[in-house]
């Protein structure tokens, strides 16, 4: 039997990280930086619907047909190496950056089955996104955190560890200052803050 050789690790570098997912973008961490949502399919769409209606006119099994199915495939194989190209390389330098990297199980499964999740999530592409990290935070030497996905990262501030569950009800609202503290909090840095604190507390428990 063969085995694939892991590369060597990374540097440590003593940096610790937590994630936000979203649709906006494709996620914010808890120092603020902000990962672009490049919404590649939403791009190509008007080009793969006008590929669609043109197998759609072609009689089955004639040459056209096939030729007009292949240009579609090659749209959705151009759509889908943009994506990988970019969460590949997104998700090698989050962990060369950092020894820690800590999400929150979004219940992805579940989600991508229901309407409008599906489209969104693919485009997205949360899922292919939490495996590279996963994967590659082994192959490298660092370590990859889950936290449960019914953790309230929006709901608590992450200054002081109070909580306002009225966050997570009202999406619109972006940015707030805690009323107990007075810390300022913006929607997703905030959610990424306490899922990395939610997944560091998750090591000393253990």
């Amino acid at each position: 039997m063969l085995y694939r050789r892991l590369p060597p690790p990374f540097e440590r570098t003593g940096k610790e990280i937590g994630l936000r997912f979203g649709i906006r973008a494709l996620a914010v961490n808890s120092d603020g930086r902000t990962f672009e949502n490049n919404r590649y399919l939403a791009k190509s769409q008007k080009k793969i619907s006008r590929l669609q209606r043109r197998v759609s006119r072609k009689p089955s099994g004639s040459a056209n047909r096939e030729k007009a199915r292949t240009a579609l495939a090659k749209a959705y194989e151009h759509v889908k190496n943009q994506k990988t190209d970019t969460l590949q390389k997104l998700t090698t330098h989050m962990v060369r950056d950092y020894d820690t990297v800590c999400v929150r199980n979004e219940e992805l499964t579940k989600m991508i089955r229901r309407r409008p999740y599906a489209y969104l999530l693919s485009d997205a592409g949360w899922v292919e996104f939490t495996k590279l990290l996963r994967y590659k935070c082994g192959w490298y030497g660092k370590r990859y955190i889950e936290i449960d996905a019914k953790f309230p990262s929006v709901q608590l501030y992450s200054s002081c560890g109070s909580k306002n569950a009225a966050l997570a009800e009202n999406k619109n609202i972006q940015e707030w200052a805690c009323p107990k503290c007075g810390a300022k909090h913006e929607r997703a840095k905030n959610a990424a803050r306490n899922t990395l604190i939610e997944g560091l507390r998750s090591l000393t428990s253990e």
